[in-house]
């Protein structure tokens, strides 16, 4: 999917388990702050990808913005973390725990900005991970357990729809600018969505969401429970599947076999 950014383990890692007292050092204050505001701005920006790297502070009330002017937003947000970086004296952290926090965040920042040339954001289309693959995972690992937590489930489900017409967006303008998919990739998601598209909305791997199992409550002692008047919807799919019905219809066969689909 466009935006489910990678970010290494290693670095999760160190966030996660880091001493939140930062050692004597402005430079090493200031790596905390940074590998920190990094974080924090990617599990908004990412949320999505938060909830795959199971941190418990990923929003599960949002899909995440997946608009091209997002992408730009977040590329420059990039670099300015890329200079602010730069800044800090690294010979000063030589010997403390911030060097390892330091290099990792550098080779992560670097690396994203490095992929930048392959446009990944206007080649969306992935049959191995794509909406289509990546969305219906969302479904069941969305938190329910809290009249809250059911609540943000319902917000983020209504805001797939729009979601799946970004990516459809953005792959016609990587079409516009001449980035396109091989044929086959192509055809092999227009293979899984007609496959969606043929099942009933209850049978839909995106109506995991509405599942009886699901709607439990996250602890025997919890205040707030499924039974609390809150009741499942009767198919989250049903909101989804018009919109993957378009994503169909975008594609025009060319005549060569081995010539990338046009949408």
């Amino acid at each position: 999917m466009t935006h489910l950014r990678s970010v290494p383990v290693c670095l999760v890692s160190l966030l996660a388990f880091w001493p939140v007292t930062s050692p004597p050092g402005d430079a090493a204050r200031a790596v905390n702050t940074l590998a920190d505001e990094y974080w924090n701005s990617y599990l908004q920006a990412f949320p999505l990808a938060g909830m795959f790297l199971g941190a418990p502070d990923a929003p599960t009330d949002r899909m995440g913005d997946n608009s091209l002017a997002a992408v730009r937003a977040w590329e420059q947000k990039e670099d300015r973390w890329i200079s602010r970086l730069k800044e800090i004296r690294a010979d000063a952290l030589r010997g403390r725990p911030e060097d390892a926090t330091y290099g990792v965040l550098l080779e992560t920042l670097e690396a994203s900005r490095q992929s930048r040339i392959c446009r990944p954001e206007l080649l969306p289309l992935n049959q191995q991970g794509g909406w289509q693959i990546t969305l219906p995972l969302v479904s069941q690992l969305q938190p329910l357990g809290t009249e809250r937590l059911r609540a943000e489930a319902l917000t983020r489900w209504r805001a797939m729809p729009r979601y799946i017409d970004n990516e459809i967006g953005n792959l016609r303008e990587g079409l516009r600018a001449g980035y396109t998919q091989p044929r086959a990739n192509a055809e092999a998601v227009l293979a899984q969505l007609d496959d969606i598209l043929a099942l009933r909305p209850e049978d839909s791997p995106f109506a995991g969401l509405a599942a009886p199992s699901m709607w439990i409550p996250s602890s025997c002692g919890s205040s707030e429970s499924a039974s609390d008047g809150a009741s499942a919807p009767k198919s989250p799919a049903s909101g989804v599947e018009p919109s993957a019905e378009p994503a169909t219809k975008t594609c025009a066969m060319p005549s060569s076999a081995t010539s990338p689909l046009t949408f």
